[in-house]
Order: C-alpha cells, then sequence, then structure tokens
C-alpha cells in the first residue's frame, strides 16, 4: 500500500511538472511601445489667419501696420511659451521678413504691437521637433488653456524700388511649450 501511495504520489509529480512546463513552453513575450510628446497648440481654431493690407499708397508703404489677435487653445501648457513660424524669409538682421509675391517687398512680423521681432525658424528645440523663438511678447495669458496671441506685420521695402499690383505671401506657425 506503501508503494502504491508513493507512485501514485510520484505519478501525480511527474504529471504536475509536465503541465506547468506545457504551460511555459509556450510563452511569449510581450512588448510595449509608444511616445510621449508636447502637443501644439490650436492657433485660430486652425483656421487660416487672413492679414489683408488693402490698397497700400506706394509712397507710404512702410508707414502701414496691421495688429492681429488671434485665439491659442493649449492643452499642455506648461514652462515657457514658443512660436515656430516656417515660410519663405528674407535673409536679414532680425530674421522675422517674409517674402512676398512682388519683388522688393517683404512683410515683417513682430510679437504683440511692438517691434520684438516674431524670428521665423528655431533656436530650440524638444529634443526631436524644433519649437521655434521664445514668445517675448503678445501672449495675453501664459500657462493657461486658452489666451490670445497679438502679432503684427508691417511692409518691409528692401529693394530700390516697388512694383505696383497686387502681392501675397505665406507662412506657417505652431506654438507650443517647453
Amino acid at each position: 500500500m506503501k508503494c502504491n501511495v508513493f507512485l501514485s504520489s510520484l505519478l501525480s509529480l511527474v504529471y504536475s511538472i509536465n503541465v506547468a512546463y506545457a504551460y511555459t513552453a509556450g510563452s511569449v513575450n510581450i512588448r510595449v511601445t509608444g511616445s510621449v510628446y508636447i502637443p501644439a497648440c490650436s492657433i485660430n481654431n486652425s483656421q487660416s489667419i487672413d492679414v489683408d493690407f488693402g490698397d497700400i499708397p506706394i509712397n507710404d508703404v512702410s508707414s502701414k501696420k496691421i495688429v492681429k489677435s488671434v485665439s491659442v487653445h493649449c492643452p499642455y501648457n506648461k514652462g515657457t511659451p514658443y512660436i515656430y513660424i516656417t515660410g519663405n524669409a528674407l535673409n536679414t538682421a532680425n530674421n522675422n521678413v517674409l517674402l512676398t509675391s512682388m519683388p522688393n517687398l517683404g512683410i515683417a512680423l513682430y510679437q504683440g504691437d511692438t517691434d520684438t521681432p516674431l524670428k521665423f525658424g528655431s533656436s530650440v528645440t524638444n529634443g526631436v521637433d524644433p519649437l521655434g523663438h521664445q514668445i517675448m511678447t503678445g501672449l495675453t495669458s501664459v500657462n493657461t488653456e486658452q489666451s490670445e496671441f497679438v502679432f503684427s506685420a508691417r511692409p518691409y521695402q528692401y529693394g530700390n524700388s516697388l512694383s505696383l499690383g497686387s502681392f501675397n505671401a505665406t507662412a506657417n506657425i505652431s506654438i507650443s511649450y517647453l
């Protein structure tokens, strides 16, 4: 009887080892991936921003100025705000002049209603993407989800003479916090 109990216990042990082995032999690794990022703010409800200078007398081009205020919604708003502008920029000392379709005419962009240049390109990255340049003025409220960004635009003559006719230019902007 002791032999039967021993044999029965031994068979149960072997069976449980085989069952355990069967469960682990087919195991697979779980691989988890993803990325964490800082979302860009939504500017002007993701609608185009129109800056219309209308008709400008040729003898008064440089004195015309448009000030625009656009809504900014930032789901992530901790840290320092940056603005990133891309477009065909004129190579100037301030790096803030957008080339237009008219020869010798650009549009100088400024933060707020000031003389603080709204520079093209980027001086800061988040480690992956360019963030642009720090917003020094023009953002009505910093570190809040809802705000307004104010900027100004002025015609900028960089050549000897201007042509008559219409002009246009396009740039892209984004605002992010870091």
